[in-house]
C-alpha cells in the first residue's frame, strides 16, 4: 500500500520518538549506566610525616648528619661508633663553702670564687671561675647558692660564657650574685660528663634554660656556631621533668651530646649509656 506524504511523515516521526525513548532508557536506566565519579584523593599528610620521621631516625641519616656537622664546625669527622661510646660521668655531692679568693679542685675542675667589677653594673659581683684541668671537654653542672640566698641576686649583671660545657683546658667565668661584705658562695653539687669534640659542640648548641639550671647562671650563653643553635620545643616539659625527678640532668646532657638538637628530641625512655654501643644511634622513642 502506498502511503501518502502525510502518512509517511507521521510514521517517520513516530519511529524517531520510539528510538529516542530507547536511547534515553539505555542511557539512564539500563545496564550500561556508568559508575559514579570517584571522589578526589586526599593527600595523606600524617603518612608523609611518619615517613619523613622514619627517614630521619635511620642510621644512614644519622651518619650523614655527623659528617656534615663536623665539617660545619671545622673539626675532624667522627664515626657512629665513637658517638655510641660511654661518656664517663662523675658527681660530687659534698658541700663546699668558698669565701672570695678561695678555690677548690673537684672532678677535674678548679672552682674559684672572686669579687669583681663587671661592666654595666654599679655593684661588685660574686664571680665563679671554672677551669677544666683535663684533656677532655666536659659537660658541667655546678650548683651554687649565695650565703644570703638567691633573692639578693636579682640585679646581677650576667657575663658571656658557655653555661653547659667547657672545652679541654678551657676556662670560663660566670656571675653568681651581687656582693656584700661577708657573703660566701656555697657549692652544693657538681656533675661532669666527659665529651668528644662533636659532643661538646652539639651540647653547647642547646639553650641552657632547657636543663633546669639556676636562671641567674644561664644568661648570656655562648654557642659555638649560631646557625647550629636551637631551642627545644618541649623546653617547659623538659624542665619540669628534671625538677620532679623523671629525667636526670645526666640523661638529658648525654642525649644532646650525641644528637643534633635541630633534628632529634629527647625521648621519655632515654638513659645515659652505661656500655659502649649499648643502643644504636640515633636513639628513637616516645617524646616526653
Amino acid at each position: 500500500m502506498q502511503l501518502s506524504n502525510k502518512q509517511y511523515t507521521a510514521v517517520v516521526f513516530g519511529v524517531a520518538i520510539i528510538a529516542m525513548m530507547l536511547v534515553t532508557r539505555l542511557r539512564y536506566c539500563g545496564d550500561f549506566a556508568l559508575p559514579d565519579k570517584p571522589s578526589k584523593p586526599v593527600a595523606a599528610v600524617a603518612s608523609g610525616q611518619d615517613v619523613s620521621k622514619r627517614i630521619g631516625l635511620s642510621s644512614e641519616a644519622y651518619r650523614t648528619y655527623l659528617q656534615r656537622d663536623a665539617a660545619s664546625f671545622g673539626i675532624p669527622s667522627v664515626t657512629e661508633q665513637q658517638m655510641a661510646a660511654v661518656f664517663p660521668y662523675q658527681v660530687d655531692q659534698e658541700h663546699h663553702v668558698l669565701s672570695p679568693g678561695e678555690s677548690i679542685e673537684v672532678l677535674g675542675m678548679k672552682l674559684t670564687h672572686s669579687v669583681e667589677t663587671v661592666k654595666g653594673s654599679s655593684s661588685k659581683q660574686m664571680m665563679l671561675t671554672i677551669e677544666n684541668l683535663g684533656h677532655k671537654a666536659l659537660a658541667y653542672r655546678v650548683q651554687t647558692r649565695p650565703s644570703s640566698g638567691e633573692g639578693a641576686c636579682a640585679s646581677t649583671r650576667q657575663v658571656r660564657h658557655n653555661a653547659l660545657a667547657i672545652p679541654a683546658g678551657g676556662t670560663l667565668k660566670r656571675a653568681e650574685c651581687v656582693y656584700r661584705k661577708g657573703r660566701t658562695l656555697e657549692i652544693t653539687q657538681v656533675e661532669v660528663i666527659e665529651l668528644p669534640e662533636l659532643g661538646f659542640l652539639y651540647l653547647s648548641s642547646m639553650d641552657p634554660r632547657n636543663f633546669a639550671l639556676a636562671e641567674r647562671t644561664v644568661g648570656m650563653h655562648v654557642v659555638p656556631l649560631d646557625r647550629m643553635s636551637c631551642r627545644v620545643p618541649q623546653a617547659g616539659t623538659l624542665r619540669k621533668a628534671i625538677l620532679d625527678g623523671r629525667v636526670r640532668w645526666r640523661d638529658q646532657a648525654d642525649f644532646y651530646a650525641r644528637h643534633r638538637c635541630q633534628t632529634y628530641s629527647l625521648p621519655a625512655t632515654y638513659k645515659a649509656f652505661q656500655e659502649d654501643g649499648e643502643h644504636s644511634l640515633p636513639f628513637g622513642g616516645g617524646d616526653l
